[in-house]
């Protein structure tokens, strides 16, 4: 499966988002999440290369990285690299390169499917595909959707994020009609939610009561783990093993990726054999030291 995270606006936590839940799924036997370890490969399609630098990449390593693939310079296998989970986790950065080649990209009427075509050679390898989209529309975004099976939109609790949510599915709607895009919603992820903040529940429970089971049940909590993991260059399923102590962020990326194994089970898009055995892959964090 390809899973494609999207966002309409920047500052939501898509790249938190799809380095963490990447890193759950490579390590999804261990955690319960699974019946076994998943082989994923993170792909960045955000010129920022912010991607890169979660798991440690400096800037001046993010080449090769898919702008020459698009440029038709090197083979999608040729800038697979692997990151500290491998043999499970591999990652395709993308860095300030992108830019030009996607202007160059504009005046191919089959632009859109670059990345699709590019992943086919290589899906095959992998149990799961998960792509890190830029926050905006455009040609990324078209690649990311046309290559994608699902996608997973990542939602801040502030007012901007939950306006840009509305705005983006509007947009959406349009660019279905125009693109034919046959990639699924698995749902809308709630992340950075500061239960302190009492506008942060009101919130959340307008959005649940507006877009329903369209929204996961796990809500990703505003937890100072999540930036003190990126800055060590690991997820932080792997930050909490280190310090020794439970984490809010790590519990809540087990249990969110949990739930997005379960939805694209039943939907056919993965195959139920992947499925935990366990009665309930929450209580395996989990892994986590206590």
């Amino acid at each position: 499966m390809i899973l494609t995270l999207h966002t309409a606006k920047g500052g939501e936590g898509k790249t938190t988002a799809a380095s963490n839940l990447a890193a759950v799924f490579a390590r999804a036997g261990d955690l319960g999440v699974a019946d076994r370890n998943l082989r994923v490969l993170l792909v960045g399609l955000d010129s920022q290369g912010c991607l890169a630098r979660v798991f440690g990449i400096p800037r001046e390593e993010i080449e090769p990285s898919l702008a020459p693939v698009f440029a038709g310079q090197l083979a999608v296998e040729d800038v697979i690299r692997d990151t500290y989970l491998a043999p499970e986790l591999s990652i395709i950065t993308c860095g300030r390169a992108m830019k030009t080649i996607l202007k160059r990209m504009h005046h191919d009427p089959g632009a859109s499917q670059r990345l699709r075509l590019a992943l086919d050679a290589v899906r095959e390898d992998f149990d799961l595909v998960v792509v890190d989209c830029a926050p905006a529309l455009g040609l990324p975004f078209e690649m990311a959707m046309a290559a994608a099976d699902a996608y997973v939109v990542p939602l801040s609790l502030d007012f901007l994020g939950v306006e840009g949510v509305r705005t983006m599915f509007d947009e959406l709607q349009e660019e279905w009609e125009q693109h034919r895009f046959t990639c699924q919603l698995l749902g809308i992820a709630i992340q950075k939610a500061d239960y302190r903040l009492g506008r942060h529940e009101r919130l959340e429970a307008a959005l649940r009561e507006f877009y329903g089971q369209a929204i996961f049940d796990t809500t990703i909590r505003i937890n100072t783990h999540v930036e003190e993991a990126q800055a060590r260059g690991i997820s932080v399923v792997d930050y909490a093993r280190e310090i020794g102590r439970p984490s809010r962020g790590a519990q809540g990326f087990v249990a969110l990726a949990g739930e997005i194994l379960v939805r694209a089970i039943r939907r056919g898009l993965l195959p139920p054999s992947l499925r935990s055995t366990l009665p309930d892959p929450g209580d395996a964090l989990l892994a986590v030291p206590a």
